[in-house]
């Protein structure tokens, strides 16, 4: 499907396809806090990622692996609902977009994938786990309560079949969270460290 440009302006130095680690940041991000939009089905898709003051450096890493695709810098701003400041930055509308917003946004809400096997790398596990992991007990538990049960099982397939790790789910109030289990946690160290950053190493020994 070709897409017009929505609020974006012609750039001939703009890449036109995704690089490798894009692809990978793009898709294990898209299962944590990563949000794409895409206001009309004729316009392109744009990636926006916002976090809290506290993780004001993640984002700036972030805009640095995207910024090919940014008009603007990352801003910064005071959230009035919550009461605090958050950072955050979004992509143009771009064409190199649209697929993943057709896998993750089907139906303009998130989704996991049916083929997220196929999609989430080591590196994409990490930022996975940089947005949306935590410690629990001797293992990790990843917040996935916005997902299906059903979505919640394929994933937990995936982490067996393409990274041997060992996980199930628990009840969450209204949805479920993926635990990886307290021996896995040697491979998982073995597998993200190489792409975690250091301030969120924490994540990962308790």
């Amino acid at each position: 499907m070709s897409s017009r440009g929505y609020r974006s302006k012609t750039n001939p130095n703009r890449p036109s396809v995704l690089s490798s680690q894009q692809k990978e940041v793009l898709a294990g991000g898209l299962l944590g806090d990563f949000h794409m939009k895409r206001p009309k089905p004729t316009y392109n898709a744009r990636l926006r990622i916002r976090q809290s003051e506290a993780h004001e450096q993640y984002v700036l890493d972030l805009f640095t692996i995207f910024k090919d695709f940014c008009g603007t810098p990352s801003q910064k701003e005071f959230n009035k609902t919550y009461n605090k400041y958050s950072v955050w930055f979004s992509t143009l509308h771009c064409p190199v977009f649209n697929s993943y917003y057709e896998l993750f946004y089907p139906n303009a809400v998130k989704v996991v994938p049916k083929n997220i096997g196929e999609l989430l790398t080591a590196r994409g596990l990490a930022y996975w786990i940089i947005d949306d992991g935590c410690r629990a007990s001797s293992g990790l538990n990843l917040c996935t309560d916005s997902f299906t049960k059903e979505e919640v099982e394929l994933l937990i397939k995936v982490l067996k079949k393409n990274f041997d790790l060992d996980s199930t789910y628990r009840a969450y109030q209204k949805g479920f969270r993926i635990y990886i289990r307290a021996h896995s946690m040697g491979q998982l160290r073995t597998l993200v460290l190489p792409f975690t950053y250091p301030y969120f190493v924490y994540k990962l020994f308790k």
